[in-house]
């Protein structure tokens, strides 16, 4: 699942349906911690455990969410 800061629909639609001016309030406010893609995309895992969190993180049941150790880490740059 991803979203962009422009040009970006107001709700992550699927399977999360919150809106995503709420999602960059957490990012700026520590609550979500997430790397931004070079593409200048958030993105995340679209996986029940992931969305469960987030929906947590939505409801106040959790105060912070890290999504960052759930993210593939490369090394380098690639060659076209």
């Amino acid at each position: 699942m991803m979203f962009r800061e422009q040009g970006e629909r107001n709700l992550i639609r699927g399977s999360l349906d919150i809106p995503v001016n709420w999602l960059y309030v957490q990012i700026r406010q520590k609550r979500l911690l997430i790397d931004r893609q070079p593409s200048g995309a958030y993105l995340f895992q679209d996986t029940p455990s992931v969305i469960d969190a987030v929906r947590n993180l939505r409801n106040h049941t959790i105060t912070h969410l890290d999504l960052k150790i759930c993210q593939p880490y490369k090394e380098g740059h690639q060659h076209a």
